[in-house]
């Protein structure tokens, strides 16, 4: 779930447009240590697993920034380089300063760091972590903001901005097309929650639990 999840569904929907446009364009995914048998199966969806030549434990996203250079100095016609909020997005901004000056950048936004961070308890952090997130942001050509909610928190961030900002587009996360939706009501409802469920809040537990009561209530 989470990150992870997110960017592989967009690396495979940007295979399936390729592949549906007849496009000649490659979707790249660099990826710390991927087993041979993820390697073959993303292969099969039209998308590439390069692996990283090293990993490194530093917290600091910049670290991440020249990981994977033997690999990418051989890419031509880079068109974007995606990155994932502060844990990859400044890694992809440095990537196209040194590979591919030509290319946008797009940077995924996935959480508010004053929300978050102040729901963990982290009350010392959370200006360094907005900062943050907003500086990978404002290094972008487009942000990608998960929800509609996040979409309106980063307008407003930005919207102090003097010159030219990112371009922000709402990313809505859901099914893929391609999943069947039931044609029969089942009799009795059962509900999934996937992640981790260390922090109730943080993690949406506590409106997963009101979500699932509304509908069982619904359901009688």
């Amino acid at each position: 779930g989470g990150i992870q999840t997110v960017n592989r569904e967009l690396c495979l929907a940007l295979a399936r447009v390729a592949d549906k446009s007849a496009s000649s364009h490659r979707v790249i995914c660099v990826c710390i240590d991927p087993a041979t048998d993820a390697i073959r199966a993303a292969r099969k969806q039209g998308v590439d697993l390069v692996p990283a030549d090293m990993v490194s434990t530093d917290d600091d996203p910049r670290v991440l920034t020249m990981l994977f250079r033997r690999d990418l100095s051989q890419l031509e016609e880079v068109v974007a380089v995606i990155g994932h909020s502060k844990f990859t997005g400044l890694a992809a901004i440095a990537v196209r300063e040194t590979f591919f000056p030509m290319a946008k950048v797009i940077s995924i936004y996935h959480m508010d760091p004053d929300e978050v961070e102040l729901a963990k308890g982290r009350w010392a952090s959370a200006e360094q972590r907005t900062r943050l997130e907003l500086e990978v942001v404002r290094a972008a050509d487009f942000a990608l903001a998960v929800g509609p909610r996040l979409e309106r928190t980063l307008k407003s961030s930005l919207s102090g901005i003097i010159g030219k900002g990112p371009v922000v587009r709402l990313l809505l996360c859901g099914m893929r097309d391609d999943v069947l939706p039931r044609e029969t009501c089942p009799e009795c409802p059962t509900f999934l929650f996937v992640g981790r469920a260390d922090q109730v809040e943080v993690k949406g537990l506590d409106l997963f639990a009101d979500a699932a009561g509304r509908l069982v209530r619904y359901w009688d």
